[in-house]
């Protein structure tokens, strides 16, 4: 990631900004596609401060009425992927009815805008999900 970090701060000048969002690598989680690394608080900051000043770090996290949403998909997933279920469904198919209940896409768990918060990082506060620096370009 170091060598990402310096070819960037490479070509911005003085003025420029830089934010980076890193998920914190002491949360569990799958492989994230949309990130090449992941860091805790003190290895980005550490990394950032020798090639940007650090103007404010924020933390992002899924809102309340977002995480209910994922709630309530695991539970129809498991409604709809149960064997009593599937029964159920293949006999309706059989008479002609519709189904119950629409065959979920991979698509319909996906977080939409307004499903995260960003909110300042707080001293206290140092073990959050994803964290977002907004840096800026040291002078040449």
């Amino acid at each position: 990631m170091g060598w990402l970090i310096t070819g960037i701060s490479k070509i911005i000048n003085e003025n420029g900004f830089f934010i980076l969002s890193t998920p914190n690598k002491k949360w569990p989680r799958g492989t994230n596609p949309y990130h090449i690394s992941e860091m805790n608080l003190q290895e980005a900051v550490d990394l950032l401060k020798k090639h940007f000043e650090i103007l404010d770090i924020y933390y992002q996290t899924k809102t309340e009425s977002y995480l209910r949403y994922l709630d309530l998909f695991d539970i129809y997933i498991r409604i709809v992927s149960s064997k009593f279920f599937q029964i159920g469904e293949k006999f309706r198919l059989f008479m002609g009815r519709n189904r119950l209940f629409p065959i979920p896409n991979s698509f319909s768990a996906k977080p939409l805008s307004g499903d995260y918060k960003i909110t300042p990082l707080s001293q206290e506060d140092n073990n959050q999900e994803v964290y977002i620096f907004v840096c800026q370009g040291y002078k040449s």
